[in-house]
């Protein structure tokens, strides 16, 4: 792959020093910013920071402006207040709000998934059009080093014993691929969820977590929406996407031989059709 491609994740790292910060309410948000036209906003997952669409951001950004946000109190963003679905949404507003942008498209992944969904239902008139990789948040199926963070007696000891090789093995069983699973993608990972504070955070947002109201309220979205799964997606299987099948305009992708983390195993289908949806909407499908 020669240098300077849009998939060498050699030339994309998060880092507290580099992209921008803005002041929204209780917090400092961290975001990466790149590209002109209409604005497309990036949502990662729960354990998670901008670091997930290192893959694909160079492509987003050249056809679109391209805003990777480290959701509030994850990566390098920093909040004081309440992690409910609810409260991150009206971050998310005022985020948009802070940098002049009056709608936006939305790619969210699992957890920043129904927060893009969630955004929608409420604020209809700021959101364009919603890419949706499996979205929802901790299940049975994950690691146990994943599903303790959901538990109000066993989280606080898995946020102490947290480290590379725990982030490794979580990493491991969340890919179909498991060679794209290097040292340097367990240390972005980890990186961000070093210290004490962060993993208290990540176990904050966990149990404030709640993705039922959202998907009540599907009906109400008006947005088109792709929604993208792994066909070996063991941590979200196949299932719960019939949990979307209410909304009003939406497609669904399968990406055959790819398991959770969708935009790091199979970037340039992801990129081919979630660009092709952008342009042209759900008559692409």
């Amino acid at each position: 792959m020669p240098s300077g491609s849009l998939f060498d994740t050699g030339l994309f790292f998060n880092s507290e020093h580099a992209g921008k910060y803005v002041e929204v309410g209780n917090g400092r948000l961290h975001y990466l910013e790149k590209g002109e036209g209409e604005p497309l906003v990036l949502l990662h997952g729960l354990g998670q920071s901008l670091y997930t669409w290192n893959r694909v951001f160079e492509g987003f950004a050249a056809q679109y402006r391209t805003i990777a946000l480290d959701l509030p109190a994850l990566g390098y963003s920093t909040w004081e207040g309440g992690l409910s679905v609810g409260e991150i949404i009206e971050v998310l507003r005022a985020f948009l709000e802070a940098l002049g942008i009056e709608s936006a498209h939305f790619a969210g992944f699992a957890a920043g998934a129904v927060y893009a969904l969630a955004f929608a239902e409420e604020f209809p008139g700021k959101s364009r059009r919603i890419i949706a990789i499996t979205p929802g948040g901790i299940t049975s199926g994950m690691p146990r080093a994943v599903k303790s963070f959901a538990s109000q007696l066993t989280g606080w000891f898995t946020a102490a014993k947290l480290s590379p090789k725990t982030v490794e093995q979580v990493l491991l069983d969340a890919y179909f691929d498991k060679t794209l699973v290097t040292r340097r993608v367990v240390e972005e990972y980890y990186r961000p969820l070093s210290s004490r504070e962060a993993v208290t955070a990540l176990k904050d947002a966990v149990l404030a977590f709640e993705d039922g109201p959202t998907i009540d309220a599907l009906p109400k979205v008006e947005s088109e929406v792709l929604l993208v799964w792994g066909s070996d997606d063991r941590w979200h299987d196949r299932a719960m996407a019939e949990d979307y099948a209410e909304l009003p305009q939406v497609k669904r992708c399968f990406l055959r031989n790819c398991g959770h983390i969708v935009p790091e195993e199979k970037p340039e289908r992801f990129l081919e059709f979630s660009l092709r949806f952008l342009q042209n909407g759900l008559g692409e499908f």
